[in-house]
């Protein structure tokens, strides 16, 4: 289960190459974690495993470093992996990404 996290014409995405060259991608595969609170309704989500795609996740890539902010918090209705991706979701794209939930 993860996020396809892809640019905008507002919103780039970068990353350090292994030469640490500055390089842009159009999208990215960002795994997620998150943490249910005891209240019932508070999450912790956070995204750092991120990779150039989901089938480089797949076939066992290294993960790479880009600008996009690893985490989310919230209130939710239901302590659930659907409703977590869509908080981290809503939460990358009041930042200008475009977000694809893939719970596959």
């Amino acid at each position: 289960m993860g996020l396809i996290i892809k640019a905008t014409e507002g919103k780039t995405i970068q990353y350090k190459d292994l030469s640490g060259n500055i390089q842009e991608l159009p999208s990215v595969y960002a795994r997620v974690e998150w943490a249910a609170r005891e209240n019932g309704t508070k999450v912790e989500a956070a995204f750092p495993y991120i990779f150039v795609s989901k089938s480089a996740y797949t076939l066992g890539a290294s993960m790479i470093q880009t600008d996009i902010p690893t985490s989310a918090n919230g209130e939710v209705v239901i302590q659930d992996n659907p409703t977590v991706h869509e908080l981290c979701k809503v939460e990358l794209e009041k930042l200008g990404y475009l977000v694809e939930i893939d719970l596959l």
